[in-house]
């Protein structure tokens, strides 16, 4: 073990702001090579060699989505969905209470954290015929059904989860569907990239402004150009451990 190279992942700087972890790095850092993290504010922040990098690194395959097997704008059964565990932090009731009073289809699938957080998604919901809600688990191929079958994954984020960077946000991306989201640190790639559509407030948004043909194409052609970047970080990360 004293020839093994260690390497620490880190997705937030917030530990560095505890005494004791602070010690433990200090005891740990002569043993730890390097720092993969998601940005470089992160990777300051410890004071290591880092490498920034995504929280996911999209490498194709036969797996893989490819432009040719999304499915195009009037083959969608939703404009926007939301899927995963549901809770405050994600914005979802003020997402329901936005859509419920609109033409726009969305689904909002996924176990809530507590059973009466799920009651009052049920109420907001409630009578709401261009709103699906399931309240469970969510399964990997149905998961993927379900972004498939969406024209925009929704992400209101809020809390914390606005502050961290966000597998979910890429695995959306990869998946051949754009953002739409509240303008936060955990997604800003998305507007830099323009593969999807920011707003300040929910309240302020125009759903018009996203439910229309020629922008959706314009982000799908966006995601192709951003997953192609992808092969830098790949080589990146390589770099950085191997040469290290």
């Amino acid at each position: 073990w004293s020839k093994a190279s260690l390497y620490m992942v880190q997705y937030n700087a917030e530990p560095m702001d505890r005494k004791y972890f602070r010690v433990l790095m200090f005891l740990a850092k002569w043993k730890i090579k390097g720092l993969i993290c998601p940005d470089d504010a992160v990777g300051s922040a410890y004071k290591l060699p880092y490498c920034a990098v995504p929280d996911y690194i999209y490498i194709e395959n036969k797996n893989t989505v490819s432009q040719k097997s999304i499915k195009d704008w009037s083959s969608k059964r939703y404009d926007f969905c939301l899927v995963g565990r549901l809770n405050n932090d994600k914005g979802v009731v003020e997402a329901c209470r936005k859509i419920r009073s609109t033409p726009y289809s969305f689904i909002v699938a996924g176990r809530p954290d507590d059973e009466s957080f799920g009651e009052c998604l049920k109420n907001i919901c409630d009578g709401a015929d261009n709103i699906t809600l399931i309240l469970d688990y969510i399964p990997n191929d149905l998961y993927l059904k379900i972004l498939n079958e969406s024209r925009y994954a929704l992400m209101n984020y809020q809390g914390d989860y606005a502050n961290r960077s966000s597998g979910v946000v890429l695995d959306t991306i990869f998946a051949g569907v754009p953002v739409v989201g509240c303008r936060c640190n955990a997604l800003k790639f998305v507007e830099e990239n323009e593969i999807g559509y920011l707003y300040d407030k929910i309240d302020d948004f125009d759903l018009v402004e996203v439910v229309d043909e020629s922008f959706y194409r314009t982000c799908l052609a966006s995601i192709e150009r951003y997953m192609k970047t992808h092969a830098v970080f790949k080589e990146k990360i390589k770099e950085f451990v191997l040469c290290k």
